[in-house]
């Protein structure tokens, strides 16, 4: 069931994952401490999505939380994408600032903020798909408006 998607190490722009993803169908049951992965996208109610604890060079969005209960709820559609969005310290050498995850992205080539595609929903028959694309924390370096970024 796995599908394959672009398999790119370092690139500028917005990341689209590595390797293969799986379609994973969920139901509305959630367990408060299962062994979710680093910003894991979880179904926690009908239509509703919550993402999972991790992190961007140490630094942890709001959003997210060890306890899937105190993480944001997102209201989803077919069709809608998550990301993450990284806004860079310019004064100390592009430095992770802040990150936060968010139904809408950052328009490219800006030297001060980048976002990185999380995932992406669909909703057949009433059943949801998350198509997760990031499945780790992540590591970034940037440079002007070229930044590098991978999933570790």
């Amino acid at each position: 069931m796995a599908e394959d998607i672009p398999v790119l190490d370092y690139f500028p722009g917005k990341i689209k994952g590595s390797g293969k993803y799986d379609k994973i169908k969920l139901s509305s049951s959630v367990v408060e401490s299962p062994n979710y992965h680093a910003f894991e996208i979880v179904l926690v109610a009908q239509g509703k999505v919550a993402v999972y604890y991790g992190a961007v060079n140490s630094v942890v969005p709001d959003e997210v939380d060890p306890l899937l209960s105190n993480c944001t709820e997102f209201s989803v559609n077919d069709g809608d994408q998550l990301f993450i969005n990284v806004d860079l310290d310019m004064d100390h050498f592009q430095r992770v600032d802040e990150v936060a995850i968010s139904k809408t992205d950052y328009e490219d080539n800006q030297d001060d903020k980048f976002s990185i595609l999380l995932g992406e929903i669909s909703v057949q028959d009433g059943k949801v798909e998350i198509a997760q694309i990031v499945n780790k924390n992540v590591s970034t370096i940037s440079c002007g408006i070229v930044h590098y970024y991978s999933v570790n």
